[in-house]
């Protein structure tokens, strides 16, 4: 039995929770698929060279997330936001896929349910005096 196809904008949501270290099971979920449904479909995608091989990431620790949402709401770029965290902006917006996916963060289309939070915020302070830390050692 054949399921339903799959759209281009299904398979490149699959590409970038992929590239962001998502697992088979997490994409499914996302997508309403079986988890052997995306692992074929990805196993096509890489064949057809629209996937590199995977390679395992580490998932950001929960501060992390937090401030990235945090700064997000702030109006951040996620190339500013790459910088202020010391990592680099694919790794941003691989974990904004992630970030989207489980519905911590909306659509960028969906401006207006974002909430700026002010400026001067403790998380922010705190990522910085831990990156301040790290050059010292």
């Amino acid at each position: 039995m054949m399921g339903a196809s799959w759209s281009p904008a299904e398979e490149q949501r699959a590409i970038g929770m992929r590239n962001a270290g998502a697992d088979d099971a997490s994409i499914a979920r996302v997508l309403g698929r079986t988890v052997v449904s995306v692992q074929t479909r990805l196993s096509r995608l890489r064949a057809r060279g629209a996937l590199m091989a995977s390679r395992k990431l580490a998932p950001w620790p929960e501060e992390r997330n937090t401030l990235v949402v945090h700064l997000i709401g702030q109006g951040y770029s996620h190339a500013e936001i790459a910088r202020e965290m010391g990592v680099g902006v694919e790794s941003v917006r691989g974990n904004l896929v992630l970030l989207r996916a489980e519905g911590r963060l909306p659509d960028p289309d969906d401006e207006d349910e974002i909430v700026l939070v002010p400026d001067g915020d403790p998380l922010l302070a705190a990522l910085r005096a831990e990156r301040a830390r790290g050059r010292s050692a």
